[in-house]
């Protein structure tokens, strides 16, 4: 009933341009999720999962100019997703995600704002 997964990114981005080239781009070279799944079938039309899992990335360095260079620490997050497929085909599907439960303050590489502390999200989902 458990399914262990985990999925890493290794990536190195390079930007040039006239005065300087760098590896410096402020996107880290290892990035991933790893976590474990579970899925239940209630009836025929009706499935439930649950979803635990940790996002995690390494820190980088972001180079503005040929000499100043900022840096970004590494993160991890520790998350849960909860879900329901109903339906006559289970073309439905209702999710909660609970992202940062341990509440870490943290920026994601990409972005130049804090990432939201622990949160919930909610949606509702149709397949036509």
């Amino acid at each position: 009933p458990f399914t262990p997964y985990g999925s890493m990114s290794w990536a190195r981005r390079r930007f040039e341009s006239v005065s300087y080239s760098t590896y410096d781009t402020g996107y880290p070279v290892l990035s991933g999720r790893v976590g474990v799944r579970m899925e239940r079938q209630f009836r025929p039309n009706l499935s439930g999962w649950i979803d635990l899992y940790l996002r995690l990335a390494e820190g980088s360095d972001e180079r503005s100019s040929s000499t100043e260079v900022v840096r970004r620490g590494g993160w991890g997050t520790s998350n849960i997703s909860v879900g329901v497929d109903f339906g006559p085909k289970r073309e439905y599907r209702l999710i909660a995600d609970l992202f940062n439960l341990g509440n870490k303050s943290y920026t994601p590489s990409q972005e130049n704002l804090l990432a939201a502390q622990t949160s919930i999200f909610v949606k509702l989902v149709a397949n036509f």
